[in-house]
This record gives C-alpha cells, sequence and structure tokens, in this order.
C-alpha cells in the first residue's frame, strides 16, 4: 500500500506514500480515498485547506472493533471539489467498516480557521469498497476544545456506510448510540423558535437564527466563501429599504412631478432603461408581455402558465357573489350563448380571492418615502370569470371589484363587444378592471404563492427533518438535496422582505403594510396538504382538462410530479421491506409528529398532515410533497417573475385610487392616475428581477454541460448502487420531459419552460 503514480488528470488523487503505515502480522490494509471541496462551476480558482489534520476513528465504540485515531495531515481542496488517499494497516480484528467518526484538529487557537467541506470517504477493505457520504461541514477545533461542541458546528462527525439504515432493523449497538448522540447534537444546534403565537396570527413555526449564526451546515452550500459574501452584501444593497431608498433619489429625485408616468408607453420605455443590464430574454418576454398589454388571450394564458396558476377552479354552480354580475350579461359575451350552457359544457372557470385578502387594510406607507407624496394603496379583493372559446382560448368573462375597506359596493365589468376602438370608455374600463384584478393577484403571487407556500412552509419540512432523521437514515439522505439552502434564505427574507420593521414587501404591494393579517387568512382558510398533492388538488379544482385550452402549469406540474413520485416509491421500496418497518420506525414518526405538533402549531388538524406514516405508500406521498414543494413547485412561481412583473401596468402591485364605481366612464387619465408611481413601478421591477434571478450555485434535475450546470446525479447523498439507479432512470425519464417542453416552446411567441427539467434547481435558495 502506499505506491502511487504521479497524478495526470487535474481530479486525480494526489499521492502521499510517505504517511501510510507499514504492515505487521495480524494487520489488514485500510484505503482511505477522501473528496473534499464543493464543485462551484463559475469558480476560477482554488484554494487548499491547511488548518490543521484529519483525524478518523473507524467503528468508533464498537469495542476491539475500533481503529485507532487514524491522522491525515494534508492540503485539501476546500473550493471546488478534489480527492486525497491516505492508507493505514489496521488490526485484522477490526473487520469491515461501517462507521467513521470525523473531525479536524488545528494545532492553531486563532479564530481565522476555516471550515473544510467533506464530500465523502471511500474505504477500499479486502477487495471491497464502503461508501461514507458525508456532505458536510467540519471545523478544526484546537486539541484543547475538540469535545466543545459549537452551536454552529459540531465537534466531530458520525457518517454510516452505505445505503443508510434504520433504527429498529439495527442491531449493533454502537451505531444505535451513534445516531441518537447525533441528533441530541443537532437538536441544540437547530431549535425552533420559541415565540408565541396570539390567536389572531397564524403562520408555520422556523428557526429564529440569523443567518451568520446558522450552524454552517444549514448556510448555503458555496464553498468558495468570499464569493458568496461578496454577492450576499450586493444582493442585500439591492433589497435593503434605505439602500432602495437612495437609489430611487439618484435616478428620480423626490418631486411629486417626477413622479407619474404619462402613458402605458412610458411604462414600457421606463422598464427598458431600468433593465438594460438584465436578462435578455427575461427581458424580451417582458417587453412582449408589454405589448400585449390590451389583449385577452394573454391575460388568460397568464393565468394558467403565469406566477401565479394554482387557484383557476371549474365552475359547476355559481356563487352568491356572481348574482348581481350575472343578471344582465351583455348579449356579445360568450359568442351569445348563455353563461348556464357555458357552464353545463364545463367551459365555465373561477378565480377567487375570497378569504386571502379580507381583513387587510390599505397601505402605502412608503408613497412619500419612494415618491414624495402621500397616497392610499388600495386592496381590492377581486374576482374573475373565464370561459374557454370554441378556439380553444381561456377568456376572461366577468370582473368582480370588491373595496371593502371603505364599504364600496362591488361592481361588475365586462369585456367590450369586439371591434371596440381601444379608446373607447368600454374598453378602458375593462383594461383598469383587469388591473384592478391582476393587482389583487399580485398579492396574493407575492404574499402567499411565493413566500408562504414556497419559503415558510418548506422551512418546517426541512428543520424537523435535521432535528429527528439522523444522516445514517435513507429518507434524510434522500431529501438531502432538496433541504439545502432553504433554511438559510429563510433568514434572509424574514431580515428584508418580510420583516414588518422594514418590509421590501411594503414597497411595490398594497398588501405589504399588513403581511401578518395576509399570512393568517391563507393558513387558516386555505393552506392544506391535499393542495400540494398535485393531483389531489388538480382534480379537487376540476382542471384536469380544459376543454382544449392549455394549461401548460398544471401539465408540467403532474409530468414532474409522476416522475418523481416513481422515483421516491422506488427509494422508499428499497429502504423499508414492509409497511410494518414505516410504522416501526420511530425517527421517522417523530419526524412527522414534529412536523404537525411544532411546524403547524396552532394550523386545524396540523393542515392535514399526516402525524403518523403506517406504510410505504403514505410515506412516499409525504417526501413527494415535501420534495416537489421544495423545488419544482418553487421554480414555477418564481422564474418567470420579471416576465410578468417587470412591466407594471401588465400585473401592478400597486393601484392608488379607489376602484371605480359601477357605470364610472372611464378615461385613459383615470388609468394611469391609478397606476403606481414610477419610483414604486422600478422597485417593482427591480426586485421581481432580483427575486427571479438564479443563484449562481444551483443545481439542477439535469445537467447541462454547454450552460454549465451540474445536475441531480451529482449531488445526491446516496451512494448504494440500487439507489443510484433510481436516480438514473429519473433523470432519463427527465430528459424525455425536457425534450418534449422544447419541442412544445418552438415557434411560440410566449414560451413556459420555467418547469423544464434543466431549469428547475434541486431546492429552494432564491
Amino acid at each position: 500500500m502506499g505506491i502511487f503514480c504521479k497524478p495526470k488528470h487535474p481530479n486525480t488523487p494526489d499521492p502521499f506514500p510517505e504517511d501510510s503505515e507499514k504492515w505487521t502480522p495480524g494487520t489488514a490494509a485500510y484505503s482511505f480515498h477522501i473528496k473534499t471541496g464543493y464543485t462551484y462551476p463559475q469558480l476560477e480558482k482554488t484554494r487548499k485547506w491547511d488548518h490543521g489534520t484529519m483525524v478518523l476513528v473507524v467503528n468508533p465504540g464498537a469495542g476491539d472493533s475500533e481503529s485507532h485515531e487514524l491522522r491525515v495531515t494534508r492540503e485539501f481542496h476546500t473550493d471546488t471539489e478534489w480527492s486525497t488517499m491516505a492508507d493505514f494497516w489496521l488490526p485484522e480484528h477490526i473487520g469491515a467498516p461501517k462507521l467513521l467518526k470525523i473531525r479536524l484538529e488545528s494545532p492553531i487557537f486563532e479564530s481565522d480557521r476555516e471550515d473544510l467541506y467533506v464530500k465523502e470517504i471511500t474505504v477500499h477493505y479486502m477487495r471491497k469498497s464502503y461508501r461514507f457520504p458525508v456532505r458536510n461541514f467540519l471545523y478544526p477545533y484546537h486539541s484543547s476544545e475538540k469535545d466543545i461542541a459549537d452551536k454552529r458546528r459540531p465537534p466531530y462527525l458520525m457518517v454510516e456506510e452505505g445505503a443508510g439504515s434504520l433504527r429498529h432493523l439495527t442491531s449493533e449497538v454502537f451505531l444505535v448510540n451513534a445516531r441518537e448522540h447525533e441528533l441530541k447534537v443537532y437538536r441544540e444546534m437547530i431549535p425552533w423558535s420559541s415565540n408565541t403565537l396570539s390567536e389572531d396570527l397564524l403562520q408555520p413555526n422556523y428557526m429564529a437564527t440569523a443567518y451568520e449564526d446558522l450552524p454552517r451546515f444549514l448556510q448555503f452550500k458555496d464553498a468558495y466563501a468570499e464569493a458568496f459574501s461578496s454577492l450576499r452584501k450586493v444582493g442585500e444593497g439591492k433589497i435593503k429599504v434605505s439602500s432602495l431608498e437612495a437609489k430611487i433619489t439618484a435616478l428620480f429625485g423626490k418631486g411629486a412631478e417626477e413622479s407619474r408616468l404619462g402613458s402605458l408607453e412610458q411604462f414600457r420605455d421606463h422598464l427598458i432603461d431600468a433593465g438594460a443590464t438584465w436578462s435578455k430574454q427575461d427581458m424580451e418576454q417582458a417587453l412582449k408581455v408589454a405589448d400585449k398589454i390590451r389583449c385577452d388571450k394573454e391575460f388568460g394564458r397568464q393565468m394558467v402558465s403565469g406566477l401565479n396558476s394554482l387557484y383557476i377552479t371549474k365552475v359547476t354552480a355559481l356563487h352568491e357573489r356572481w348574482t348581481a354580475g350575472t343578471e344582465d350579461i351583455p348579449k356579445h359575451l360568450f359568442s351569445g350563448k348563455s353563461i348556464s350552457d357555458i357552464m353545463g359544457s364545463g367551459k365555465l372557470f373561477e378565480i377567487s380571492a375570497e378569504g386571502l385578502l379580507d381583513g387587510v387594510p390599505h397601505g402605502g406607507a412608503s408613497n412619500k418615502m419612494l415618491a414624495g407624496f402621500k397616497a392610499t394603496w388600495y386592496v381590492t379583493p377581486s374576482d374573475c370569470l373565464l370561459w374557454v372559446d370554441d378556439e380553444g382560448n381561456l377568456l376572461p368573462a366577468i370582473i368582480r371589484l370588491k373595496n371593502k375597506n371603505d364599504s364600496q359596493e362591488a361592481s361588475f365589468w365586462y369585456p367590450p363587444p369586439p371591434g371596440t376602438p381601444d379608446d373607447h370608455p368600454d374598453s378602458l374600463s375593462w383594461l383598469l378592471a383587469k388591473m384592478y384584478f391582476r393587482c389583487s393577484d399580485c398579492q396574493i403571487y407575492a404574499i402567499i404563492t411565493h413566500f408562504c407556500r414556497g419559503h415558510a412552509v418548506n422551512e418546517v419540512f426541512a428543520v424537523s427533518a435535521h432535528r429527528n432523521l439522523p444522516s445514517a437514515h435513507p429518507i434524510l439522505r434522500l431529501l438531502h438535496p432538496h433541504i439545502q439552502g432553504i433554511v438559510a434564505v429563510n433568514s434572509q427574507a424574514r431580515d428584508l422582505l418580510v420583516n414588518p420593521r422594514s418590509s421590501a414587501f411594503s414597497l411595490f404591494l398594497s398588501a405589504g403594510d399588513h403581511l401578518p393579517v395576509v399570512f393568517t387568512n391563507y393558513y387558516r382558510n386555505t393552506f392544506h396538504y391535499q393542495k400540494l398533492t398535485i393531483p389531489e388538488d388538480i382534480k379537487a379544482r376540476g382542471v384536469e382538462e380544459m376543454c382544449g385550452a392549455e394549461y401548460l402549469f398544471a401539465e408540467d406540474s403532474l409530468s414532474l410530479w409522476n416522475a418523481l413520485r416513481k422515483y421516491v416509491g422506488e427509494v422508499v421500496e428499497l429502504a423499508y421491506p414492509s409497511d410494518k418497518d414505516v410504522a416501526e420506525d420511530t425517527e421517522l414518526q417523530n419526524w412527522t409528529t414534529e412536523m404537525v405538533e411544532v411546524g403547524f402549531r396552532g394550523f386545524e388538524d396540523g393542515a392535514g398532515f399526516p402525524k403518523r406514516l403506517n406504510d410505504r405508500t403514505s410515506l412516499s406521498d409525504l417526501v413527494t410533497v415535501v420534495i416537489f414543494n421544495l423545488s419544482i413547485f418553487h421554480a414555477a412561481v418564481n422564474f418567470q417573475c420579471l416576465t410578468i412583473l417587470g412591466y407594471n401596468p401588465n400585473c401592478p402591485g400597486v393601484l392608488i385610487k379607489p376602484p371605480p364605481a359601477q357605470g364610472e366612464k372611464i378615461t385613459m387619465e383615470r388609468i394611469l392616475d391609478t397606476l403606481p408611481p414610477k419610483q414604486v413601478a422600478f422597485v417593482q421591477a427591480h426586485l421581481a428581477n432580483l427575486l427571479g434571478s438564479l443563484s449562481p450555485v444551483e443545481k439542477f434535475y439535469v445537467s447541462t454541460t454547454e450552460r454549465n450546470r451540474g445536475g441531480l446525479r451529482e449531488e445526491v447523498n446516496m451512494v448504494c448502487e440500487k439507489q443510484l439507479a433510481c436516480v438514473d432512470r429519473l433523470t432519463a425519464e427527465l430528459r424525455l420531459l425536457q425534450d418534449k417542453i422544447s419541442e412544445r416552446n418552438k415557434d411560440r411567441e410566449m414560451i413556459y419552460d420555467v418547469m423544464s427539467p434543466e431549469n428547475v434547481p434541486l431546492t429552494t435558495q432564491s
């Protein structure tokens, strides 16, 4: 052992024959293949870690099968992935390696010691390979402090070999002790928030820790720390209220006379000026949206292929809120057919804000700071009936506006007859009504769909998993690539986006001044486990088929769900020999119980989440919900932000005049007086571009060489060949779906590819 050739490839292990131990009778060779560093394709340089020694113990706590400490002193790569080897002769009675204890020891006591990211260690023993998936950070403690656990870093890692294991099927005491000790440490490192909720406030629990104080493995997995720190400071500078205020003053001044834009075209020009350095493709799509501002087909397309496409529901009986609006329907509507005929043929649909914006006061506290004058930002809950015409187009039919805060009677608005000039009051009233509906929709999208469901809910899954599933658990290994980053990005969001003292949402959303009310409305009235289960939700809304109209959000969601569910089911079948093993897995039951009782505390019936799992089917369903929501759903609602929100009149987050009364004659001046000041429009486009951009260290379901994007195969924390075969089958199926979506987008003016697998990050970290 210890005889190596010189490395001839950049990822060839470094040779260190001088460190190999000598053979003695009764010993066997153990060769350690140590992978460190985190793959970071954008990195232009690499650094090496030389802050101490890696100390390994084989089978710690196993009595005679435990090795002595094995010391490996190297310059480990800490940015890009690299490998090194170390060989040892150990007593034969140690046998096969089942558990590794890994720690770092530093000879220095200074505070500038750096973490080292350890990806995997493979032990070659008796012509077999034993793989230990690590994927975690270690800190080089001084020898005098090795037993003192820093709150951000454990003193050592205990990693089990192979496919992972279930506690009740583990007979070796040292393996059971290792997982119990690990969970004890991690529960101390990852506390739930102790904040007490008032009776009128409801939201999921979270980890109330500032980003800087999070455990290192919960922070972003950007191994190049300086680059990440720089990017984060730039990002914060673009979101912080004080930074935005200074930028707006520099661009526009503060006078009210500088605030109003004089035409819809000026909003378009304003976007072009603001987005000179933004994504070319996203800007092109946003400008196409601007050119279609009056087009009802484009309005309908965005309802089913936009940012907020999960609320449309088939109408089988009209709700009483539509009674007054359907008593005297214009004859040209529905191509002369009755609304009963349209509903009877399954072609009538509804999007409603019912219950989601109730009790939310008007906003506008930021208008004077941004634009130099006081203004009310109106919260107007709005509903829309849509129908599918004979050509398969989904079109808006009736819009209902209700200014509940000012006790204003609901008003109903209809599209003008075909051929009506754009400047006719009927055309302008319809255009304004659509803007009010889209403003209502924008509040629901940004606060509820994106933050509440796409971020806050996901933190419950991740925190509970880390606290209850040890690293040896096959379900945690399955979840690993998908729960990275969510706690980190949420800690920043609580500081910058939804901080009640300084919320970025309050700079471009009418409801942004009263976020807790919106949170509570959603979690109390709408949020439920069934709605996160894609097939059940689509069926419950009656939109499995849209009578010829495209529903690309549902189509792609269902395709991805089915592929993901099959993959999860295969991995679960490998981990659990029977349904009985699911029921007897106490660690798994603790995960779901804590999720319900602590994560969703105060929610009626735990929001429908299973408190206990009794079979492999229910487990596979839950894990699919978790992975889908953390990755695919978030991608669908996040990465079209600039396209949909960039041109402000298309989907304004703020309108500064009350909705029109029934019969009010609308002019273009009325519309322009209603739209927000250009400073607010700039903030909306600016934040849409920033929040809808990919993190530079995202990894995706499918790798793409030409775009330098890593895929799921490189990120999974599973090392068993049968598990990896499941990953390969999923990847192959996703590549076929990717080809299908690519073919579908050919010759389309408005593309829809946010759920194409090569565009879907594995986790939520942006």
